[in-house]
């Protein structure tokens, strides 16, 4: 019996829960890891995420060529968080915003995969990072 998704979203979604899914403003096809950052997942009307990229090297680059604090780039490996499959790159200073209903219809699509919840030690160097970051807006900040 498949679960209505404000269901599947109400009783998945909080801080640390990492969602596998497309994201459309990327360039790649591919799917990537989400890691909910905010606290009050559940009762915020948007929700904002981290993503995970294998590009380890490449996501190193970005942060020194665009002169950002190195600590707002978290490297996470499987041995740190049993759901990534390889060493992880996170640029904190990268958030994806998204209105409850975007991974509710993501869910509906079947678009969107939960894949369980990160350890709380990544979890906060993933949220600390975020707030160090000089691109990420006050707004979300608040929110994580």
């Amino acid at each position: 019996m498949d679960l209505p998704s404000d269901i599947v979203i109400g009783g998945s979604i909080k801080q640390g829960v990492v969602y596998y899914f497309r994201e459309g403003s990327f360039d790649s096809e591919d799917s990537h890891f989400f890691v909910v950052l905010n606290r009050n997942a559940t009762t915020d009307s948007f929700i904002y995420f981290v993503n995970a990229t294998s590009q380890v090297d490449k996501a190193k680059f970005r942060i020194e060529k665009q002169k950002l604090p190195p600590e707002t780039l978290v490297i996470i490996g499987p041995s740190e968080c049993s759901i990534l499959t390889k060493l992880s790159a996170f640029d904190c200073n990268s958030v994806t915003k998204k209105h409850v209903s975007e991974l509710l219809r993501l869910v509906e699509e079947e678009a969107l995969v939960i894949k369980g919840e990160m350890p709380k030690e990544c979890l906060d160097k993933l949220v600390s990072a975020t707030k160090k970051s000089p691109l990420v807006e006050n707004r979300a900040k608040k929110k994580i």
